[in-house]
Parts: structure tokens; sequence; C-alpha cells
């Protein structure tokens, strides 16, 4: 179990221009935190130094990027864009990752916190070297439209989310999405902070509808004998 030794110890660690208002929250007091992902089949998560970064965040705290909202996951991710376009594009999965305490840092630390709410799970302790991801949802963007209003850019966003947790997910601040198969849209004009509790639009769908665009949009993930396990949802 980790002590207020441990973290005070850990936050001893970072440099005094980067403290700031840095927060060690408990678990109580957060509520899940997710991280999203490509990876079908992720093992145990090892906090570690991240090249994907912005330009002004602090790339030497080793951590794992969660944040408590699929909206705050979208925000702090800012590559779903990137993942589409790819040839080994195949959706996305969101995470759920227990844990006792999470960090979360300072504007010096990540200039865009605010906007995504995004904590960081560390390693304080010997129990804190590795977290175990459980899955609390999948989703798939079938389409994504790009215009200009103005001198804004507008990126709109349609797919498909399958809610497979028990407890719902909570996609933005006090909005929690029951478990099902929904498709739903944003865009970057509605969705601009973590709280934006209507910056998406879910609307429910049948097992079939959402299997049939899963197998239209997503060529990894159409029903061939072929595919490796990891290409199934």
């Amino acid at each position: 179990m980790t002590t207020p030794a441990d973290i005070e110890r850990w936050l001893s660690l970072l440099p005094p221009s980067k403290q700031g208002d840095v927060k060690v929250r408990h678990h109580k007091d957060v509520g899940p935190l997710y991280h999203i992902s490509t990876n079908h089949e992720l093992g145990a998560m090892m906090p570690s130094v991240t090249r994907r970064t912005l330009s002004a965040e602090d790339r030497a705290v080793p951590r794992i990027s969660v944040a408590p909202t699929l909206a705050g996951c979208i925000l702090a991710y800012q590559a779903c864009d990137y993942d589409f376009d790819a040839d080994e594009y195949k959706g996305w999965y969101v995470y759920g990752l227990p844990f006792e305490h999470a960090v979360r840092p300072s504007k010096q630390l990540l200039p865009d916190v605010e906007m995504s709410d995004e904590h960081w799970l560390v390693t304080f302790d010997p129990d804190t070297v590795a977290y175990y991801p459980r899955t609390v949802a999948k989703f798939f963007i079938t389409d994504i439209q790009r215009q200009r209003r103005l001198r804004a850019r507008i990126i709109s966003y349609k797919g498909f989310v399958e809610v497979t947790s028990f407890d719902g997910l909570v996609v933005a601040k006090g909005k929690v999405l029951p478990r099902g198969k929904y498709e739903f849209s944003w865009d970057n004009h509605r969705l601009k902070n973590h709280a934006d509790a209507d910056g998406f639009t879910f609307t429910p769908v049948s097992v079939a509808e959402y299997k049939t665009a899963k197998r239209e949009t997503v060529s990894l993930l159409a029903f061939d004998d072929q595919r490796p396990g990891s290409a199934y949802w």
C-alpha cells in the first residue's frame, strides 16, 4: 500500500519549477480512470517516458496517461485522425486501470491539463510498478469530415462504440453511458473540454447494425477465420 511518505518522496523528485499545483488524488475522489489504445491486447502497463507529447509537455516523468472521461482521453490523445488514416487501422479499446492514487499534473508539467483533466499513474512504491488494464469499451470511427468555417477548422467524427462494462462508461463529467452499443459523433468545435457533456451525440443501435458497420468500415475486424484473435472484438 502506498504511504504518505511514498507520495512525498515521489513529489520531492520533481524539479521545483515543475511542481506548481501537482495533486496526488485517491481513487475515491477521482472515480474511474481510462486509457485508450489501438492495442487490443494490453497486458500489464508500466509507467514510462512517452514520446507522444506536446512541445511544452514534460518528457522526464515516467507515467501512464489516463483521464476520468472518454472526452478527456480523446482530447489528451489527439491522434484519432492519424490512427484512422493508418493502414493497420482497427479501432480503439478503452481500458479502465484500477489504482489507489493518481497524479494530476500541474500546468508546468502538462499545459493542457485543464482541458483534458489528464491524470498520471506513476510508480510510488514496489506495489505500483505495474498497472493492470480491464476492457471497458471499444470504439471505431467510420467517417471524418474536415471543413473550414471562416478561420476555424472543423473536424467532425462519426463512429460506433460498444460499452462492455456493467458500470458503464463516463463519457464526460457527470454523464455515464450505460452498457450497450451506440452510434456516436463529435467534433472539435463542440468537444473542447472534458466537461462538455453535450460534446458527443449517442444513438442506441442493434447488435446487427453495430456488426454491419464494423464489418464494412474496419476491414481488420471482419469475420475472417484466417485473422488472429487480436483482430476480433
